[in-house]
Parts: structure tokens; sequence; C-alpha cells
């Protein structure tokens, strides 16, 4: 458990319930990564979704049972309330790491993609290969970094990875020299097979744990008015 990850899914959590059902008509785009939380285990992130979706179930047992009284019928029905909501929370919170994760695997994906088609021997053509096929996981989408702009120069795109060769841990120096650029690219394909592993994973216990993807949330009074919140 970690709560510097706990604070970044509570945090989501209220952003993607309370202030997007606030403002249904914005959408939230953040094409940014947060290092930390890329660099999590699977343990810690798991651990901690499982810890905020216990504290909000126990908070639900509580206010149910204040609010409506503590007979054995309410407390059963606040139990599967609570369970319920225990699952949608433990999606949401897995879904500030899948969008860390979706933003740096497209970003890092985009640069090594880029750098191979301004490249012209046989080794370039593989690695181009390999990053099409990592482009086609859902959500996984050219995204350079803003930046570097949407035609970004090799000069711009050397720069960046020299800048930003930790974010892979990358042990190596980096320089414009074509076998430092070309190792340093084989060794960022297989860190982002790795991620997307990873990827998948959390996905997958994403789709297990919310019955209902996106949210929805109905009016009471208007019928109307539906908000959807993708997750």
């Amino acid at each position: 458990m970690n709560f510097y990850i706990i604070n970044i899914m509570i945090k989501h959590i209220v952003l993607r319930i309370v202030l997007l059902s606030a403002f249904a008509k914005k959408k939230y785009i953040d094409k940014t990564y947060n290092i930390r939380l890329i660099n999590a285990n699977e343990n810690e992130i798991i651990k901690s979704a499982l810890f905020i979706a216990i504290i909000f179930g126990i908070i639900t047992i509580l206010l149910v049972s204040y609010i409506k009284g503590s007979n054995i019928n309410i407390i059963v029905a606040s139990i599967l309330l609570s369970i319920g909501l225990g699952q949608q929370f433990i999606a949401l919170a897995i879904d500030a790491l899948v969008i860390n994760l979706n933003n740096f695997i497209s970003i890092w994906n985009s640069i090594i993609y880029t750098l191979a088609r301004m490249r012209h021997n046989d080794e370039w053509r593989y690695i181009e290969n390999e990053c099409s096929k990592i482009f086609i996981y859902p959500h996984i989408i050219y995204s350079l970094p803003t930046d570097l702009g949407v035609k970004a120069s090799l000069t711009k795109l050397v720069g960046y990875v020299i800048e930003k060769k930790n974010d892979i841990n990358y042990p190596h120096k980096v320089d414009d020299t074509e076998q430092s650029l070309l190792s340093f690219a084989e060794y960022t394909v297989e860190y982002l097979r790795e991620k997307l592993v990873l990827y998948d994973y959390l996905t997958n216990i994403q789709q297990r744990t919310s019955n209902v993807n996106p949210i929805i949330f109905h009016s009471n009074r208007n019928s109307d008015m539906v908000i959807i919140i993708k997750t």
C-alpha cells in the first residue's frame, strides 16, 4: 500500500465523479503522465485501490445505518450497497494508473515511431513495425509531447530523449549517433512491452470490478438528465 498512490487515486475519483458531474459537457483531457505512478508495481496499485474501496464501503455502511436505522434488513442492504460501490471505486481508482500508463506508452511509442520513420535501414524498419504493433492496442495513440509539436524535428526528438531517458530507466548515455539512438529505441520498445503487460492487467481488473462502464448517473427529478463518465 502506497499513500502517495492512494492520494492520487482519491483526487482522481473526486475529479471523475464530482467535478465532471458538475461540468458534464466539458471533456477532461490530460496527455501527460506522473512518473511515480508509472514506476509503481502492481501490488502497490491493487492494495491502494482495495484500501480506498474498503474505506468507502465502511463509510457507506455507517452512513446508511445512521440515516435509515440499524435493523437487520437495513444492515444487509447497506452491505450489498457498499460492495457494489466498492467495485466501482476500485475501477475508478485503478483508472488513475491506467490513464497515466496510456499516456506514457502513447508518448514514448510515438517518439520511437517518429525516430524510426526518419531512418532508412532495416533495423529501423523493424523498430517501426514493432511500434505499429503497439499502436494496435486500444487507446494507445500517436501522441507526441506538446512541447515537441505535431511534426517534431530530429534535433528536438533527440534532445527530448536525452532529457527524459530516465523516465524509462535507460541506464546508458544517449547521443545523436546512429548506434546510440538504435540501442535506445530497441530498449524502449521492450520497456513499453513490459508496461503493456501491466496495462492489460489493470484494464482487465477494471472490467471485472465495474459492471457499469461508463458509469451512468440518472437524476431522480429529471429523467432527461444523464451524465456519463467514461472510465
